[in-house]
This record gives C-alpha cells, structure tokens and sequence, in this order.
C-alpha cells in the first residue's frame, strides 16, 4: 500500500518556503533525529538511521523528510536546496551541518536556536514544530522498522498522512483508481533501487553520488562472478557469525 502513497505525492507538495502572496519570506524549521532501537535490549547500543526533516510555518504545514548516512553539510546542503525554495526563512539549531546556510546563493535567512541555553530565543526563534513532528513520527513506527531499509518507507506513509490529513478514506480511494501500476515495477519504476525490495521514493532517501557509485559496482561485479545478491548477502552474514564466534571463543581463552 504504501507504493501507492509514494506515486500519489507530488513534488509540488514537498516543495516548502519562499515568499507569500504578501512577498513575506515563509519560514521552515529543519532538524534532524535518531530512529533506532536499542540493540539486545541493553539499554547501551542503539542501532537506526538518522532523519533529516523540515516543517513550513503555513496553514497547510508541508513537510519533508528523508532518511540519510551522515549529517554533513554537504548532505545539509543537498538536502535543503532540493526542498526548500529561496528567499525562505530557515530556523535550525546550533549542528555544525548548518554553517554557512546564508551562502549558499539561495537567498536563505537563517535563524539559529542554541539548545544548549534556550529552546526559544528572545525573538521567538525555535524548532519546537518539526520536534514535535518526529514525536508524531516515532508514535507511528514501530521500533522494528527503524532501520535504513524500512524507513523510507515509514516516512512515505507519514507524509501522506500530512497531505490528507482529515481525508485519508477518499484520498484512498482517489489514489487507487489514478494509480498507474505499470509504473511500480520494472526498469521505468520511481525511486532508488533496493536489492531484493521494492524500490524507495527518492525524496525520503538521501544517497550521496558517491554511495551510489559503490553500489552500482557492487552489483556489477556480483553479475561479473554471477552470485545473485541475496547469497551474497548470506555469505557475509555467515563470515561474520563464524569470525564473531571464534572471537568471543579466543577472549574467554
């Protein structure tokens, strides 16, 4: 189901900020968050993936959101401009990912909060909207599904539910009978491929140019020796049990 709430959002909808009617500059919080769940039931390692998101200070409180590998400002930058129009008003807090956000020729105004000393400051700059969204995020995905694989997804499902808010039944039905199914399998398909899955939206899945260049070898030189990728897999989950086995064996020696 939740290919058909990826085909039913449009661009238009995740596009956020500029100016209003009146040529005011809009303003959008962004922030990112921890998706995981604690590894072994410890308490101590959280295993997930990090989620880079921002809210519009509207009515119609558009949203983004996209899971990624790092918080770069590299990654910062790509994500942001895709998103968010010029001219936007731009509050984050004080993460170094941010810096420079005012040069990158986008005419952006950025406000900052340091929540190390206030969450709102005296001008009444804060990003209490998008921490409240992740809180909405997190009651809707269950632990299990806070994983790099499954979480574009989630997020897909989420936004959806923002777009349609009070209408999600004849949104349903909107969706279904406008869907193109053709377009949800094969090689013309939307979004990012994922071995052995369905394939992700692009917007709630950011992938540096450089980690898809890695996994397009990868595949290619599995189609070289012709192992299909989920033995692939297998063999590597089964090296590293063996290889974590003989080492918890040689430090009880």
């Amino acid at each position: 189901m939740t290919l058909l709430h990826g085909q039913d959002i449009k661009a238009s909808v995740l596009s956020m900020g500029g100016r209003d009617d009146d040529h005011n500059p809009i303003v959008v919080e962004i922030d990112e968050s921890k998706f995981g769940k604690v590894k072994y039931h410890h308490g101590h390692r959280v295993e997930g993936v990090w989620v880079v998101g921002g809210v519009e200070l509207t009515s119609e409180r558009r949203i983004f959101a996209c899971t990624v590998t790092d918080r770069t400002r590299e990654t910062m930058k790509d994500i942001i401009t895709r998103f968010v129009k010029p001219g936007s008003i731009i509050r984050t807090d004080f993460w170094d990912g941010y810096l420079g956000l005012e040069d990158w020729e986008q005419d952006y105004i950025h406000q900052r909060v340091n929540h190390s000393e206030e969450y709102v400051t005296f001008d009444g700059v804060h990003t209490n909207t998008i921490e409240g969204t992740w809180n909405g995020i997190k009651m809707l995905v269950q632990a299990r599904h806070r994983t790099a694989d499954a979480m574009p997804w989630r997020l897909v499902e989420f936004i959806w539910r923002r777009v349609h808010q009070g209408n999600h039944w004849n949104a349903l039905l909107e969706t279904l009978a406008n869907v193109e199914f053709d377009r949800l399998i094969g090689e013309d398909a939307p979004g990012t491929f994922v071995p052995d899955g369905p394939r992700v939206p692009a917007f709630t899945q950011h992938r540096r140019v450089e980690e898809e260049e890695e996994e397009e070898d990868i595949m290619f030189r599995l189609e070289a020796i012709n192992i299909p990728v989920d033995e692939a897999v297998d063999r590597v989950v089964n090296l590293t049990d063996t290889y974590g086995r003989q080492g918890r064996r040689h430090s009880q020696l």
